[in-house]
């Protein structure tokens, strides 16, 4: 089977204090509860040890929590609170099933993140900072 390569071009978002950056964002679908595919942009992240959007975000997509609240650890070291919760993936036809995802109760979360458990597991992931894309091969 050939590898399927997926590309996203870098866009460009203010931040506080450094202006205008690019970010490598990719926007992907994810499956709801009813079973239709809703377009939402993530910023990849290979610092992040899962895939999250904050709860504003999990409502717009029809994402249902599972189970309890619990606590992890951003890069900060400081917890925040989160629900678990599993989804279906599609990158331009290369589709994942029952990612693990959480859901961040407190909506500080800018930009959903896109994180290594269940995602990058399947692609190899190549953030091409001079040519502003990101490659992903699965």
């Amino acid at each position: 089977m050939a590898n399927r390569i997926v590309e996203y071009t870098w866009r460009p978002f203010p931040t506080d204090h450094f202006g205008l950056r690019d970010y490598p964002v990719a926007g992907i679908f994810l499956k709801n509860a009813e079973g239709k595919w809703k377009f939402k942009q993530f910023l990849v992240d290979s610092a992040a040890d899962v895939t999250a959007i904050n709860k504003v975000a999990a409502e717009e997509l029809g994402i249902e929590p599972i189970g309890e609240a619990f606590s992890i650890n951003q890069a900060t070291k400081q917890g925040i609170n989160v629900y678990k919760a599993k989804v279906d993936i599609n990158f331009n036809g290369v589709i994942l099933e029952n990612v693990n995802i959480v859901l961040v109760i407190n909506n500080n979360l800018r930009m959903p993140l896109l994180g290594r458990l269940d995602v990058f597991d399947y692609f190899d992931v190549n953030l091409q900072a001079r040519n502003k894309k990101t490659v992903l091969t699965h």
